[in-house]
Formats: structure tokens, C-alpha cells, sequence
């Protein structure tokens, strides 16, 4: 026989736990992972709503902001066109150069009277 097969092992030396020990250690474990993992999804899910909300939000003040925009828009484009015909009405040669409306009844006051 040769001399490899009698060397000494030379290893880790493995302290022996009981099971109750292990199961304790387990269990402790357990209980961080899952408070850890509740600590993160927790957080995901306040960063996801409250984004969504400020999403909601910003759409809302948009749309207000569109509004306003669109009525400052047609109170602009009605001064514009309150100005424009007015002026243009007045100032036309044509306009001024027509002849004056006649007044004329259709119903004489015969008409009117009460026959008996």
C-alpha cells in the first residue's frame, strides 16, 4: 500500500446543531425574506399608484389649461371679427352710397277698425 492511502483527511469540522436549533434558524430566516419581500412590494406598489395619481393629476390640469386656451382663443377671434366687419361696414363706399329704406305698411288703419 502506498502512502496516499493513509494520509489523514484534513477538513472542516462539522459541529453537530440539533434539530430544534436548525429549525429556529430556519424559521428566523424565513420570517426576514419574507418581511424583506414585503418591504419591497410595498414600496413598488406606492411608487406605481402614486405615479399613476400624478399622471391623473397633470392629465386634469392639461385639460383645464386646453380650455382655458380655447376660450381666450374664440374671445380673440370674436374681437377680431366684431372689429374688423364694423369698420369695413362704415367705411364701404357701397354702403354708404345706398338708398335709404322706405317704410311702407301693408295694413291701413281701415284694416284694422272693427266691422259691425
Amino acid at each position: 500500500m502506498s502512502i496516499i492511502d493513509y494520509e489523514l483527511k484534513y477538513g472542516k469540522i462539522r459541529n453537530k446543531e440539533t434539530l430544534k436549533n436548525e429549525a429556529r434558524r430556519t424559521i428566523r430566516l424565513l420570517i426576514i425574506t419574507l418581511t424583506i419581500m414585503i418591504i419591497a412590494l410595498s414600496v413598488t406598489f406606492l411608487l406605481t399608484t402614486n405615479s399613476g395619481s400624478q399622471k391623473g393629476y397633470t392629465l386634469q390640469q392639461l385639460k383645464i389649461e386646453n380650455q382655458q386656451l380655447k376660450s381666450q382663443e374664440l374671445e380673440l377671434a370674436t374681437k377680431v371679427n366684431d372689429s374688423t366687419s364694423f369698420t369695413n361696414l362704415e367705411e364701404n363706399d357701397k354702403v354708404s352710397g345706398m338708398q335709404k329704406t322706405e317704410v311702407k305698411s301693408y295694413i291701413t288703419p281701415e284694416d284694422n277698425k272693427i266691422r259691425k
